[in-house]
């Protein structure tokens, strides 16, 4: 996926591994973080990752008390962040 993979040493990589809530999901230190517009790109990676016999953890908005829950050493990550959208709904009130 050109332009949605980041490797080690490139700043993106470094942004997004540096972001966690859990400082322990900094240790571990995947082999790249991918960013999916869609659910297209997250098949494509799945089924590569699959093909490869390479470990995946997904991130999404959340956060988790356990190591490994968003991320894996010497894997892909997959970082839904940036899939997620969120709908702005105006009301006056919640309640009638």
């Amino acid at each position: 996926l050109p332009g949605k993979a980041f490797y080690r040493g490139t700043q993106q990589y470094a942004e997004s591994h540096n972001s966690y809530f859990a400082a322990f999901e900094n240790e571990a230190s995947t082999g790249c973080i991918v960013e999916p517009n869609g659910a297209e790109d997250v098949t494509k990676t799945v089924k590569a990752m699959k093909a490869s016999n390479v470990r995946l953890a997904i991130r999404g908005g959340g956060y988790t008390l356990w190591a490994g829950a968003a991320n894996i050493e010497d894997g892909v990550t997959i970082d839904m962040r940036v899939s997620l959208e969120s709908t702005y709904m105006k009301t006056e009130s919640l309640y009638p």
